[in-house]
């Protein structure tokens, strides 16, 4: 009853998305990126942070198993019918032991932005997060990261807390960093790219 319930949600909100941007394979502007996140997170009711990001997944029926992998492999996603027998869902998603919980978080959020760009409902698809330089600046790998960063680390609040931090002095770019990791749960790296795309220094 409850799997039930969870793939209802996952119709519900995704597909009217997909549907209405031919799943968002013309988005790449940073300003769309940075919208759809925002939609996602009022869709799930996220106002607070860090973002909730494996109760999502959950809610979409993406079951998560933590592994070890190949340290260029930060995760993978796969659906196939098959594996609601095997594994106790037909969506599942292997996030690698050997990073930080900041960048696993980071990678949960990446797949699920695949889920929501890439997936068209097929019963066998697969994408895996390689960190191999060719691979992660690909358009669809530019893009997907682009919207983790935007869920994880919104926009607004982002500003705001970096603001504040600066406010109370905190002008140690290193300490600021690690500061704003803490408080987003993410990776040191995933802040600095952050604060660059939106043009804090």
């Amino acid at each position: 009853m409850f799997r039930k319930k969870r793939e209802v949600i996952d119709m519900c909100v995704f597909d009217d998305m997909r549907k209405k941007n031919n799943y968002f394979k013309d988005f790449h502007n940073s300003d769309d990126i940075e919208e759809i996140a925002t939609e996602v997170r009022k869709m799930f009711k996220l106002e607070e942070n860090p973002t909730q990001i494996a109760n999502i997944l959950d809610r979409v029926g993406i079951k998560i198993f933590i592994l070890e992998m190949p340290e260029n492999i930060s995760g993978r996603i796969g659906i196939k019918k098959e594996f609601e027998d095997l594994l106790g869902s037909k969506k599942i998603l292997q996030i690698n032991s050997r990073d930080n919980r900041g960048h696993q978080r980071f990678t949960m959020a990446h797949e699920l932005g695949h889920y929501i760009f890439d997936y068209n409902g097929r019963d066998d698809y697969a994408d895996a997060y390689c960190l191999d330089e060719k691979n992660v600046k690909t358009s669809g790998e530019v893009r997907v990261n682009r919207f983790a960063a935007a869920l994880l680390m919104p926009k607004d609040i982002f500003i705001e807390k970096y603001l504040e931090h600066r406010s109370l002095g905190i002008n140690d770019i290193e300490i600021l960093k690690k500061s704003l990791a803490d408080e987003f749960e993410v990776s040191k790296t995933a802040v600095s790219k952050r604060i660059s795309e939106l043009g804090l220094e």
